[in-house]
C-alpha cells in the first residue's frame, strides 16, 4: 500500500493522529463553552477538518487489526482503505456543510440535551 494509503503504517501519521487527538480535546470543552457564540465558529471549522482526519487514520488501524481475519488477501486490504478515502471526504464534506449552512458542529451537539420546542 502506498503510505498515503495506510497511515497506521508510519511513524510519523500515527504521531500526527496523536496530536490531532489531543487538538480535539483540549477544543471542544472551549467550542462548548463558545457556543452560540460566533467565536465557536472557527473551532468548529477546524474540529471539522480534525475529526474526520482522525477517524481515517483510526479506521485504517481497525483494518489492519481485523481485516486479515475475514481474508489474508492483500487486495481485500488495499480495497477497504480505498473505500475509505470517499468516506472520509464525505464526512469531511457533511461536517463542511454543517459548519457554514447550519447551527456548525458544536450547536448541533449541544442542541441533542435541549428540550424540543413545543408547537
Amino acid at each position: 500500500n502506498p503510505e498515503w494509503l495506510a497511515p497506521d503504517h508510519n511513524t510519523w501519521a500515527t504521531h500526527i493522529n496523536h496530536r490531532i487527538f489531543m487538538q480535539i480535546v483540549y477544543m471542544w470543552p472551549v467550542a462548548l463553552v463558545l457556543s452560540p457564540s460566533m467565536l465557536a465558529m472557527p473551532l468548529d471549522l477546524a474540529m471539522g477538518v480534525l475529526i474526520p482526519v482522525h477517524a481515517h487514520c483510526n479506521a485504517n488501524m481497525i483494518i489492519s487489526d481485523y481485516a486479515h481475519w475475514i481474508t489474508k488477501a492483500k487486495w481485500f486490504d488495499t480495497a477497504l482503505r480505498m473505500a475509505l478515502v470517499p468516506v472520509t471526504g464525505l464526512t469531511f464534506l457533511g461536517l463542511l456543510n454543517l459548519n457554514l449552512r447550519g447551527p456548525g458542529l458544536t450547536e448541533s451537539f449541544k442542541a441533542l440535551w435541549r428540550k424540543p420546542a413545543e408547537p
